[in-house]
């Protein structure tokens, strides 16, 4: 029986120091972005809780504090995706530290304080109180008292865990290869991206074109990219070296015209070409300068999606009409002029509050978003105005920023790949008209 106990004695205390971050672990929070319910005085600001200072006297130390909201609450984006192993919150010291008692720390990828739960506070004796999140995956971590009204005082938060980095996709699987000719009916384009590395050409997975002067095969990945690197898998069972010359092409351009990623020189079974990131749709290898079969047993390509606007792909309304041609849609035309009467701006009625809102119809990530102002006369009619995104269908989705400036145009607005279908345009609190001469969202497909 002694020893039954002594065994779960041992694994409790491996289950302590487990939670406890390792020596040199990075706090991760330090490099995020931290916002609060309400700030009750301007030194208590919710940055204060990660400036990296554990001091825990409200009164003299950097300290976060809410006022007395139901919920309160204090967040954290971290910008990436991390698996959250640990999460320390330093309680305030110099008094109230029950305040804390029931609050939720959360974790997930919602930029509101809905996801999933690491742990709730029920004890308060340590003013250091941490938690183990076992690697719950999240780009934000929230601190939430529920349920009743209260002041949230937190000196400092501190996340620990590791980047969790999206797994590579070979892009070359979602495009469509052609080439400059066919050799034989089987040796099409399409064998080069068909996810079979065999380099047996005779076995049927390799593409391999006439002798043509310049032979080319071509990939169009469908929508650009960022092109970190291509790989080539060559021809194994024989001719390797015809491969010796051949230039990898990347851009936007149909024709084989794009600029040079890398050459190849030394025709070995695979080869990899560091792209840095080139920008482009179309991949191309070519054989300049000489007649060639050109054989190729594998493509791949790998690189991010680069973010455009999806503005145009979605449906807007408004709150009113001020005027038949200064319709919704008109913001979304692809026009940029900014004269309104030129008719291809938004207008709405007086309204209060006035709003424009944009269905995008997926969901997406939106990484900004840029608006248009009227150029002509009134511009700062747009003071004050709310961006939102989110997946409700009303006006009360998350902020991403609120236009404060109208002395540029156009402004653009970060959101930090806030994820949501729809983005408003809302002007709260007075009577207002609403005009927009172009709204562009910027981001990718969720």
């Amino acid at each position: 029986m002694k020893s039954i106990v002594i065994l779960l004695v041992g694994i409790s205390i491996g289950w302590v120091h487990s939670c406890s971050p390792p020596t040199g672990a990075i706090n991760v929070a330090r490099s995020g972005e931290a916002k609060q319910s309400s700030t009750y005085a301007p030194r208590y600001i919710a940055q204060a809780a990660n400036d990296g200072s554990r001091a825990t006297n409200l009164i003299t130390g950097p300290c976060s504090s809410t006022a007395k909201d139901n919920p309160a609450w204090w967040q954290v984006d971290l910008k990436k995706v991390y698996k959250v192993n640990t999460v320390v919150i330093v309680n305030r010291g110099d008094c109230c530290r029950e305040r804390l008692l029931k609050a939720q720390i959360r974790i997930g990828n919602s930029p509101n304080n809905d996801n999933p739960m690491c742990s709730m506070i029920t004890d308060i004796t340590n003013l250091i109180i941490t938690m183990c999140c076992n690697g719950m995956e999240g780009r934000y971590v929230s601190v939430v008292i529920p349920g009743r009204a209260e002041e949230l005082n937190i000196c400092e938060v501190e996340v620990y865990g590791e980047e969790v980095k999206p797994a590579e996709v070979n892009l070359a699987r979602l495009g469509e290869a052609t080439q400059s000719s066919i050799y034989r009916p089987e040796y099409h384009a399409a064998a080069a991206i068909d996810g079979n590395r065999n380099a047996n050409m005779m076995l049927g997975s390799c593409s391999l074109t006439g002798g043509d002067n310049p032979a080319w095969w071509r990939l169009d990945l469908k929508k650009t990219y960022n092109v970190d690197k291509v790989v080539i898998v060559n021809r194994g069972d024989c001719c390797g070296d015809r491969l010796r010359g051949a230039q990898v092409l990347i851009g936007n351009s149909a024709d084989n015209n794009n600029p040079v990623c890398g050459a190849i020189i030394n025709a070995q079974s695979t080869i990899t070409l560091s792209c840095n990131k080139m920008v482009g749709r179309y991949v191309s290898v070519v054989i300049p300068g000489r007649t060639e079969n050109l054989q190729l047993c594998e493509v791949e390509v790998y690189g991010q999606e680069v973010p455009a606007n999806v503005a145009r792909l979605g449906e807007a309304t408004q709150s009113s009409l001020y005027r038949p041609e200064y319709n919704a849609a008109a913001a979304i035309d692809g026009n940029k002029a900014t004269n309104v009467m030129l008719g291809s701006c938004s207008h709405t009625g007086g309204d209060n509050p006035a709003w424009w809102k944009l269905d995008l119809k997926k969901t997406y990530k939106v990484q900004s978003v840029v608006i248009v102002n009227r150029g002509d006369c009134c511009s700062e009619r747009l003071k004050g105005a709310e961006i939102r995104v989110g997946n409700s269908a009303d006006n009360n989705n998350p902020v991403c920023g609120t236009i404060t400036d109208v002395s540029k145009n156009p402004i653009t607005l970060p959101c930090n790949w806030m994820v949501g279908r729809y983005v408003s345009v809302v002007i709260p609190g007075r009577v207002e008209y609403l005009h927009i001469c172009e709204v562009e969202v910027i981001g990718l497909e969720n």
